[in-house]
């Protein structure tokens, strides 16, 4: 439903999530908050910003990823910009179409996070459009028209989130690799956080029924008897009412996996886990 939608707000929000993203890769996030608003849906628009960052930062080995707005007349432009691969030009329409690909090997799954996002563009009566040069970088661009101005609150670029206490805060662990399990269960008891590590789906539920309540879940995505960790996820959450942060991981670069966990609304960070971004996304998750 179109409304009037803070900027600052809702980019803030994202940027921190894709910030963790591209900490994982080496990758700079620049990001400056506006205090200016649209009329749009937030939740379909914050998806279509979601998966062209998520875009942008997997296909870019070095660099920068830019998150910028750029105001034009009674419209606004939101930008994500990359120093990646870049899209060849006869690519450059078609990529918008699912399930296609750019002809470049390492553009392999491009097609459809951005297949995605041109549909929920073009629902939400926006304009998608693309900038690339091969070899030098994209921008993709989201036209959208202008709402009354806010009041610019905060700035998470400009000022880092602060060292979160974790104390008292509680995770449930799922992994099916011992050492890997026992190493980070370890980690994150050393930041003051309880955690419970299991390593069968059966364990976790048992840990629920017997009243446990994590304040996040961090799951590996492949499990036994080929269950995935996002699966077990729903199957808690529809049994207990668990209504908490889900952190898929996984040393698969499949982007199926990827889009599977996104897709349930869950968040997803490659192994090995960098403590550092893991730190800083349960700094988000559990403040």
């Amino acid at each position: 439903q179109p409304q009037s939608v803070s900027l600052c707000a809702l980019l803030d929000d994202i940027a921190r999530d894709a910030a963790v993203l591209a900490e994982e890769k080496g990758l700079t996030l620049r990001y400056v908050p506006s205090k200016l608003a649209v009329t749009t849906d937030r939740k379909l628009l914050k998806r279509v910003i979601q998966n062209l960052l998520a875009n942008a930062i997997r296909y870019t080995a070095t660099g920068k990823v830019v998150l910028g707005v750029k105001r034009r007349g009674a419209n606004l432009q939101i930008c994500v910009m990359d120093t990646g691969i870049g899209i060849a030009a006869q690519d450059q329409q078609r990529i918008f179409e699912e399930f296609q690909q750019g002809e470049q090997q390492d553009q392999r799954g491009l097609g459809l996070g951005l297949a995605i996002a041109s549909r929920i563009t073009t629902i939400l009566g926006h304009a998608l459009t693309l900038w690339s040069v091969p070899g030098k970088g994209s921008c993709f661009s989201v036209t959208l028209p202008l709402a009354a101005p806010v009041e610019l609150t905060t700035s998470v670029a400009a000022k880092p989130d602060t060292l979160a206490s974790f104390t008292g805060k509680t995770i449930l662990l799922l992994d099916n690799e011992p050492q890997l399990r026992s190493a980070v269960a370890e980690l994150l008891r050393s930041w003051q956080i309880e955690v419970i590590a299991v390593g069968q789906p059966s364990e976790a539920l048992q840990a629920l029924q017997q009243g446990f309540k994590p304040d996040a879940l961090l799951f590996d995505y492949h499990l036994d008897n080929n269950a995935t960790g996002v699966e077990v996820a729903e199957q808690l959450a529809a049994h207990f009412g668990v209504n908490v942060p889900v952190v898929i991981h996984s040393a698969d670069h499949n982007e199926a996996i990827r889009e599977h966990a996104l897709n349930a609304g869950y968040y997803f960070l490659l192994k090995p886990l960098k403590p550092a971004a893991l730190k800083k996304l349960f700094q988000r998750l559990l403040r």
